[in-house]
């Protein structure tokens, strides 16, 4: 399966996990995330080939950059090779996360 593929079903995964909208021209120069939902977040999604978990800071730039043109937040989703994915996001927003989750119980 090509690199495209592989990125799309990461992308179609989480998209129907979390009822998000595909980006047109997801991919492209004129990238703007790879999915976004419709007033919260801006995605993107990168799936890796190997064991272990490595992100590249031009990736949360060019997301985090996306974000604040539409006023969203990010988050970087990743895959690995074994099929784990693990979700990076800004700490000030995992904070506002977890105290909701925690007031909540």
């Amino acid at each position: 399966m090509n690199t495209r593929k592989i990125g799309d079903k990461l992308e179609n995964f989480v998209l129907n996990a979390l009822n998000f909208k595909k980006t047109r021209g997801s991919g492209s120069v004129l990238h703007d995330g790879d999915l976004k939902d419709k007033d919260i977040f801006v995605i993107e999604c990168k799936r890796r080939n190997t064991d272990g978990l490595s992100i590249e800071r031009k990736w949360i730039e060019n997301v985090k950059k996306q974000a604040e043109l539409s006023d969203r937040e990010w988050a970087l989703v990743n895959q690995l090779k074994d099929g784990s994915i693990y979700v990076t996001i800004n700490f000030n927003i995992f904070t506002e996360m977890y105290n909701a989750l925690k007031n909540n119980k």
